[in-house]
Parts: C-alpha cells; structure tokens; sequence
C-alpha cells in the first residue's frame, strides 16, 4: 500500500515538474524576453517613449471557460483508475498538467499587454500575446522612420502608413496622447489627418466632463477677446457644454457632447445667433475638439467665434424683400 502510493506520488511529481518546465517555456516568458528585448534596445538607440498597454476593451469581461479542464480531469481519474501503469499514468498525467498550466498562463493579465518603443531610429512594437505560444505570432515588429509617409489617430490606435497602405497600428493609452503627438512632429513624421479621432472609453467618465469643461473655459477665455465687438453690437454671450445623456455616456453608442454659443440681443434678451461645435461622438470618432491640441484647439474655437458672431449681424442674415 505505502510502496503505492510512493510510486504514485512519484508519477504525480515528475509530470507536474515537468508540465511546469514546458508550460511555462511555451506561454509564460514573454514579460521576461519583452524586459530583455527593450533593455537590448535602449543599449542600442536612444530611446524617446516607451510604454505598456493593456488591450482589453473597458466595460467587457472575458468568462473563463473551465470546464475543458474539468471534462480532462475526469478523464485523467479514469486513466488512473482503469490501469496500473506507471508510464501510462504518467503521460496521462503529464499532457492533463500541462493543459492545466497552458489554461492558467493563457489567462493571465500580461496575454493582453502591448508593448512599444520609440527610438531616434523608428517603431518597436510588442504585440500583445492573447495566448499564443512562443513559437506562434510575430513577438517583436520594427519599423523604420524612413518607410513611412505619415501617421494618423483614429480609436485608440495609432496607425502609420505606407503611401495609402497601413504599415502597422500600436494601441496608446490616452494619457500618452499629448506626449506622443509632441515625439512624431518633432521626428518629422507627417500627421495625415487635420483631427484626432481619439477613443474616449480609454478614460473614465470624469476625466471625460474635465476635458469637455476645459475646453469650455478656454472657449469663454476666447470670447473675451470679443467683448468690446460685442458690446458695440449689443449681445450677450452664453456658453455651455450640451450632452445628449445624462450618466455614463462612454459605453453608449450614440453618446455625444458639443459646444453650445449663443448670442443674444442685451436689452430685449431676443436670440441673435446659436452655434454649436461637436466635442465628441462615442462610435469611436472623437475627431472634432476632444483631440485637438494647444494652437490647432485654439484656432478652432477662435474660428468657430467668430463664424457665429458674424451670423448675428444684420448684413450675414441677408434682406427679405
């Protein structure tokens, strides 16, 4: 009985060492190689910005599916109860081990992670693992500043581009987003599009009325500029963001925010002229304030003033006859 158990003892501690050795070769070195690969790089070239970023969309939860391991499980018991063979055992034992550390390391946070480098000298990209072992998927892409014609934003993704063909996209965390602009205009590298189309479920809901809020201030800050005009022609301002919806907007698919300017006549309070300029859209389009950055957001809003203001003249409204 003891000489039993000794032996099946044995069976389980040699596969479960040996699943674990395999497992973790296969699926879970890659935040050790990603660590070794970029302290490689920042030996090599100067190193401008890197940075790790965690793939899975907000507001969606991945179930783990365990009942393949519980259906093998059950087959690994019958194994064991139908022979008394060691080696039979043991391979039984050790394939069912290895799904078991395969499972885990498939569902660990790092699958999702995305890692990238910007260097004097171009693009590394980390691409996140989503389980795949090491042999599978390209683990390290680079891209030379001199293959490419021009970048743009759209989502959370920054794309570079080929001509009119996409040479490869990196996932960004909003935070970044000022940063990496700065980096690509200081590199040379030809923004594409006049709007960022930045994806807003990246933040949380007050990040998102702070950003619409900023943007208002600077819009009164603009409007100032415009008060002895204003006064001259008797209005009044009024300013304000519009939302759609009240609560958590960033999930929802027809969530939207704009700008609102009105123009009214000082003495009768009549309304002069109303403007409005949308500051984001939740389809995954920002594109219009939200994105802007420093002189493009002010020359937008200034723009915007004073194409409003000038609808509320007499001369722009034209004469019915």
């Amino acid at each position: 009985m003891l000489e039993t158990i000794l032996n099946a003892a044995g069976v389980l501690l040699i596969a479960g060492l040996l699943a674990a050795m395999v497992g973790t070769i296969a699926y879970g070195l890659e935040p050790m190689w990603r660590r070794r690969m970029k302290e490689r790089i920042g030996r090599r070239e100067k190193v401008l910005h890197t940075a790790e970023v965690h793939t899975e969309l907000i507001g969606y939860t991945l179930v783990k599916n365990h009942w393949e391991l519980v259906g093998w499980g059950a087959a690994l018991a019958f194994v064991w109860w139908l022979t008394d063979s060691s080696g039979t055992r043991g391979i039984a034992t050790f394939a069912y081990l290895l799904m078991v550390v395969r499972h885990l390391y498939r569902h660990s946070a790092f699958q999702a992670d995305q890692g990238f480098v910007i260097t004097l000298r171009g693009l590394h990209l980390f691409p996140e693992r989503q389980g795949r072992p090491i042999w599978k998927g390209g683990r390290h892409q680079f891209l030379d500043w001199q293959e490419i014609d021009g970048y743009r934003v759209d989502g959370s993704l920054l794309q570079f581009f080929r001509g009119e063909h996409m040479a490869v996209q990196v996932e960004f965390d909003l935070p970044d987003h000022r940063r990496l602009r700065e980096l690509l205009h200081d590199l040379k590298i030809p923004r594409l599009e006049a709007f960022d189309r930045v994806w807003v479920a990246q933040v949380d809901e007050q990040a998102l009325f702070r950003l619409e809020d900023e943007i208002c201030s600077l819009g009164w800050e603009l409007i100032d500029l415009y008060q002895e005009e204003m006064q001259a022609m008797g209005l009044r301002p009024e300013l304000s963001v519009m939302r759609n919806m009240p609560g958590d907007r960033l999930l929802d698919e027809h969530a939207r925010s704009w700008l609102q300017l009105h123009l009214f006549h000082a003495e009768t309070l009549e309304r002069q002229s109303v403007g409005s300029y949308p500051l984001w859209q939740s389809s995954g389009s920002v594109g219009y304030l939200i994105g802007l950055l420093d002189q493009e957001l002010l020359d937008r809003l200034n723009e915007w003033i004073r194409h409003v203001l000038h609808d509320s003249t007499p001369s722009s409204k034209g004469v019915v006859s």
